[in-house]
């Protein structure tokens, strides 16, 4: 079964769970995927998630929008392929659109990640 590598679906790599937060946009079908991360002093609190928000929390959890990045569908996919990806339950409804206003929002995110963000945005609209 192929991975779903759109807005919405997660994946465990290098010990964070990823959420997709676009769907594949521009020529190179390319995602924006921001990690979880535990809450700590320091963390960026733009978005907070609860036990119960997702599968795999299992307590506050923050989207640490400094570390986001933009991956082809094609890299994920052979990630998934290599099991460096593993593929994890959705995140779906308010939720997933609380972590992507929050993209707009954090002042963590970085200027290159917006602008993408902006991209995959306008393209969705434009259909």
């Amino acid at each position: 079964m192929a991975f779903d590598c759109s807005s919405g679906s997660t994946f465990r790599f290098s010990g964070h769970l990823w959420v997709i937060l676009t769907d594949p946009f521009g020529d190179a079908a390319e995602i924006i995927a921001a990690p979880f991360s535990s809450k700590k002093e320091s963390s960026d609190t733009t978005v907070i998630l609860k036990v119960g928000d997702h599968p795999f929390i299992s307590r506050d959890t923050v989207i640490d929008y400094a570390l986001c990045r933009i991956w082809s569908r094609e890299k994920i996919a052979i990630r998934v392929t290599q099991r460096d990806f593993e593929a994890r339950e959705c995140v779906q409804g308010t939720i997933l659109r609380t972590i992507q206003l929050g993209l707009i929002n954090s002042p963590r995110t970085p200027r290159n990640i917006k602008k993408a963000y902006s991209q995959a945005l306008t393209e969705k609209l434009n259909g």
